[in-house]
């Protein structure tokens, strides 16, 4: 079986980039839903973060296996997906600064308190 030996650069690059919009979009919009940015949402937003990411990284591998003729290696496909999943990771965490640092400054001390409340009426032993 001959492959065309088709860089995999682009396809990281492509994909990376729509992979991590899709995922900035669905992060926004569970965000308008839930309204917090800690808050998971429960087991709908959780399974379709999983099935969502386990679909969207799979999908760039199976392009370049049809368009390598059928061809890939194991190393190509790991390569293509974790480099993915980098990408898609460096733009979540710029994402979520933005949000912490300038969105929603005051949750990370909400949260804080709200720990430390939890914490002593847990403990009443507890010094404050």
């Amino acid at each position: 079986m001959k492959s065309n030996n088709i860089s995999t650069r682009k396809f990281i690059i492509k994909y990376g980039l729509i992979l991590g919009a899709i995922w900035i979009i669905y992060y926004f919009i569970k965000y308008l839903v839930i309204n917090s940015v800690y808050n998971d949402g429960g087991y709908i937003f959780s399974m379709i973060t999983e099935i969502g990411l386990h679909i969207l990284l799979a999908y760039p591998i199976y392009q370049y296996k049809l368009i390598n003729n059928g061809f890939l290696t194991l190393i190509q496909a790991l390569k293509i997906g974790m480099s993915i999943a980098l990408i898609v990771s460096l733009i979540a965490g710029i994402y979520f600064i933005f949000v912490i640092k300038i969105i929603e400054p005051e949750e990370v001390l909400q949260r804080a308190n709200d720990a430390k409340e939890t914490m002593l009426n847990n403990n009443p032993d507890m010094s404050p």
